[in-house]
């Protein structure tokens, strides 16, 4: 089963969060395509979550103080829903599963 758009978004944030990157890293890392990746960056740079430099000719992507209250108000809420999510008899199932 493929990932949910909740996680791509998680992904690259978690990804950024340890440490600036550029679109086709962000791709390695969350091993998904470019186009998907270009999608999910623009909607976060609209949301204030991330915020694009140029450098050398070339845009770097930074997680802003915005995107890193988000990460902890998604880890606060996967810590909460993890009882419940362990609850349903299903193991190892990744919160967004249980949504």
């Amino acid at each position: 089963m493929g990932r949910s758009r909740l996680e791509v978004y998680v992904d690259v944030l978690k990804g950024l969060a340890r440490g600036s990157s550029k679109l086709t890293h962000i791709m390695y890392e969350t091993g998904v395509n470019y186009t998907v990746v270009k999608q999910r960056l623009e909607f976060l740079l609209k949301q204030n979550l991330v915020e694009e430099t140029i450098v050398k000719k070339r845009n770097i992507y930074h997680i802003t103080e915005r995107g890193i209250a988000a990460l902890e108000a998604l880890s606060t809420l996967e810590n909460t829903l993890q009882v419940s999510c362990s609850s349903s008899g299903v193991a190892e199932q990744t919160i967004y599963q249980c949504l």
